[in-house]
């Protein structure tokens, strides 16, 4: 019995390979060293995903996500080292004492954000009087030194070198190439929609000539892609350094460190002006001896928490010489964690979260009401949106007519799972209405739509 599973998913998205699924004798190729090293990796594909952000300074504003999807069968072989290295990762997290510390894309935790927000909170209770950082570093995966991941992976493996097999994977995951989906989908002449229809992303002809320049390389000593299957194992791999050094500072003041990929909170029991700006010293720091590790001021706060209050004391800034500089801002403030946000008292989900989920529902009833086939769209609208599809775990059944109607659930899935973990029935007031509105949107589209008719 292996101590990792990989996960051999299939997925049906157009390629440079052809779709197939991870056969037995596939397998035994991906996991075959000797053939990795005769293997010849496809670039990935790249998307850039428009997304709407909003911040203090900026105000609301786009930001793109790149994202970058592995050919079939090289998705198949960095989900396999993916497995290894997350099992040499949960070893180590326990051996060397951050097993509660790096809690994202961890396979042996067997939680989520849910519960990691709440622990935190609780702690933030529990300690009673504290200060608290909470920050984010810019642009994490495009900024991972390529040196650093190969030492800290070779630590991870237990060897000088790494063996040759886990140094292709290295060197096709840093020294990637790629190609921009854009560029496919004007040579094929067709839509952005249409280009999953597609057998292959191009002629392989097209593919193997040179002259049309369609492939970029990372030539930079840093960046990984983002959106492998290895890409988040390695991420949380190149940090583990720092998270030691961070973890134990905070744990010799009976504190708490927590990162979750590119988000981390530090909460110590203290409020002294002098101990905030000793441990921002630290911090700051530690990140400068990481190359390339960006922390984000606009994205990174710190509070006390004091008689069930929670305060804002602290914004970071760049000043004149791109120093990092704490300006103080005293009022009363929510902790923003995982999608929740904490007053001192209250835990809830964040109004940005319930403004998507209304916002994609608004959407999805007014698609449903155009198209002809209004009873099989509803029904999909229902699932997705409505408390029919969602599933909530009951402790005297299973629930089995839930499950059928949707066996992965909806967001009011995960707004059920929320109340129940926290224990907490008023974490979310905002959707208990959602069949109402639901109700009042088909009902007022549909009379818009049949008055514009006429």
């Amino acid at each position: 019995m292996r101590k990792f599973q990989p996960k051999y998913k299939y997925k049906s998205y157009t390629h440079f390979d052809l779709r197939k699924k991870c056969t037995n004798s596939l397998r035994k190729k991906i996991e075959n060293p000797n053939w990795i090293l005769k293997h010849s990796f496809f670039p990935f594909i790249h998307i850039t995903l428009a997304m709407q952000k909003f911040s203090r300074t900026a105000g609301r504003h786009h930001k793109d996500r790149e994202i970058y999807y592995a050919s079939h069968t090289d998705r198949y072989i960095y989900a396999y080292y993916s497995a290894i290295f997350n099992s040499k990762c949960n070893t180590q997290a326990k051996n060397i004492g951050i097993n509660k510390s790096v809690i994202a894309y961890r396979t042996n935790l067997r939680k989520n954000n849910i519960h990691f927000a709440k622990h935190v909170f609780d702690f933030i209770k529990k300690t009673k009087n504290c200060f608290i950082i909470a920050g984010d570093f810019s642009k994490y995966f495009d900024n991972i030194d390529h040196d650093l991941l190969k030492e800290n992976m070779c630590k991870i493996l237990g060897v000088d070198r790494l063996p040759e097999d886990y140094y292709k994977i290295y060197k096709s995951i840093t020294r990637y190439s790629y190609v921009n989906r854009e560029e496919l989908v004007k040579i094929n002449n067709i839509s952005d929609k249409n280009f999953k229809t597609l057998e292959r992303a191009i002629a392989l002809d097209l593919f193997h000539d040179k002259s049309n320049n369609l492939i970029h390389v990372n030539k930079k000593n840093y960046g990984i892609p983002q959106g492998s299957p290895i890409s988040a194992v390695l991420a949380n791999i190149f940090l583990f350094g720092f998270d030691i050094k961070v973890n134990n500072y905070c744990t010799s003041k009976k504190g708490m460190y927590r990162r979750y990929s590119d988000d981390f909170i530090i909460i110590l029991p203290t409020q002294s002006t002098d101990d905030i700006s000793s441990v921002f010293e630290f911090l700051t720091g530690e990140i400068k001896s990481i190359p390339h590790l960006v922390l984000s001021e606009d994205k990174t706060n710190i509070f006390t928490y004091d008689e069930d209050a929670i305060y804002r004391v602290f914004d970071v800034e760049r000043d004149e010489n791109e120093e990092l500089k704490l300006v103080p801002r005293e009022k009363i403030d929510k902790l923003l964690y995982l999608g929740f946000t904490f007053d001192g008292e209250k835990t809830e989900i964040r109004d940005k979260t319930i403004h998507k989920y209304y916002s994609r529902l608004y959407r999805k009833i007014k698609s449903c009401v155009k198209t002809p086939n209004v009873t099989s769209k509803r029904k999909e609208l229902l699932l997705k949106y409505s408390h029919i599809g969602a599933i909530k775990k009951s402790p005297k059944s299973t629930n089995k007519t839930n499950n059928k109607k949707s066996r992965h659930g909806n967001f009011l899935t995960y707004i059920n799972n929320s109340r129940d973990i926290f224990n907490d029935d008023n974490i979310d007031n905002k959707t208990k209405k959602h069949w109402e509105v639901i109700s009042k949107l088909l009902k007022s589209l549909k009379t818009k739509n049949h008055n514009n008719s006429e």
